[in-house]
């Protein structure tokens, strides 16, 4: 199935993210072999690439809703397929893979997205905040639960690696307020409060 992306003329982005989202579920299989796992994060990229290109692709007149609406949808099912601690590298590969495309496409000024487009960048901005969060607490977690090791001399000393902030990483911006889209925030209601 995972061939079928490539032999079909009329695969669609949705079809594509339908079928990604398929295959993440597959991944919580603890038997599924490294080489299936790699096929999939391989798609990831393939699919992040697709949705990459319609936004572009589509700019050139206007980004339809259904485009940031399609990635929203996709990392908000995510969040409850890869949410514990078992699914922190995957979601650290999910945002390693969508970042630059997503923040590629909030680039887009306001006059390449249609009004209901608009609001749909809104929303994709906080699902995928959200999710940055959700992952970066999984770090936090895991990085609380690390083992304690024994060095060469056989003391007991506790193994803590310098902490990344997947927030400072992957965090996509808010908008500056001298930018037309904080004025388009504003009347769209989603103006963050001071």
């Amino acid at each position: 199935m995972i061939s079928a992306e490539n032999s079909s003329q009329e695969f669609t982005i949705e079809r594509k993210f339908t079928v990604l989202e398929c295959f993440e579920r597959i991944l919580r299989n603890p038997r599924l072999s490294e080489e299936a796992r790699q096929k999939i994060r391989e798609m990831r990229g393939r699919v992040s690439q697709s949705w990459q290109e319609e936004c572009a692709a589509a700019a050139i007149r206007f980004i339809p809703e259904t485009l940031p609406d399609l990635l929203e949808q996709y990392i908000a099912n995510i969040r409850t397929i890869h949410q514990d601690e078992g699914g922190y590298d995957e979601g650290i590969d999910i945002l390693r893979i969508f970042a630059p495309s997503t923040r590629q496409f909030i680039s887009y000024d306001a006059i390449d997205l249609t009004t209901s487009a608009e609001r749909s960048r809104f929303v994709l901005i906080k699902t995928f905040n959200n999710f940055v969060q959700e992952v970066d607490q999984n770090s936090r977690q895991i990085q609380k639960t690390a083992r304690r090791v024994r060095d060469l001399d056989e003391r007991w000393c506790h193994h803590e690696e310098e902490r990344v902030s997947i927030r400072d990483i992957y965090s996509l911006p808010p908008d500056a307020p001298e930018t037309p889209w904080a004025r388009v925030a504003d009347e769209l209601g989603f103006a963050e409060s001071p």
